[in-house]
């Protein structure tokens, strides 16, 4: 109840006495709690410190994208903008439904360090394969045109796989999966 009434003062030593605990069900919540706790208290290195330890061995049980945000926010603040950079752009790539994937997309853009094409790629890949197709749609189209064969391939075979799987414009989406197909090497099944 401290910690959900914003008192991370209070519940701090409750989430240590927790995680310390030999049993109990909300043990497994109590490490991220302990990083938010230190997060709201402005004890930003700790917080950084605990959220990068749970994201590394994959037991943040919390929202993974406010951990990243987090450690890149603390990386930028303590003068590291290159693993600032880092966890924004696994933010933006990996978790790009999320509502903090556009502030980090605007801060690696700010910092010189647009989102390349290929993140683009992935971006959109994620975003189609969780239903997020009309973010995906509008993801592919900022690849624009012009891009080397290659990517070309990839944007045509997403913008296909999207359309295909919203049920809409079937056709067009043939037409695009059935153009790649022969230039998808060992993917070539996936197209068809």
């Amino acid at each position: 109840a401290a910690s959900l009434s914003g008192r991370p003062r209070v519940a701090l030593p409750l989430f240590r006495e927790l995680a310390n605990s030999k049993s109990g069900r909300f043990q497994t919540l109590a490490p991220g709690k302990i990083a938010d706790c230190l997060w709201a208290l402005g004890r930003i290195d700790e917080a950084r410190k605990a959220y990068e330890r749970l994201l590394a061995a994959r037991t943040y049980t919390g929202d993974r994208a406010v951990a990243l945000d987090r450690v890149a926010e603390a990386h930028a603040k303590a003068g590291r903008p290159g693993r600032a950079i880092a966890a924004w752009r696994t933010l933006a790539v990996e978790e790009p439904l999320h509502p903090l994937a556009a502030r980090a997309g605007s801060r690696l853009a700010g910092l010189g360090h647009p989102l390349s094409p290929h993140d683009r790629l992935a971006r959109a890949e994620t975003m189609s394969k969780a239903r997020g197709w009309d973010e995906a749609l509008a993801e592919l189209a900022l690849l624009g045109e012009e891009l080397p064969l290659e990517l070309r391939t990839l944007k045509d075979f997403w913008t296909g796989e999207t359309l295909f799987k919203m049920r809409r414009q079937y056709a067009r989406a043939g037409e695009l999966l059935v153009g790649v197909h022969a230039r998808m090497g060992s993917k070539a099944a996936q197209a068809l």
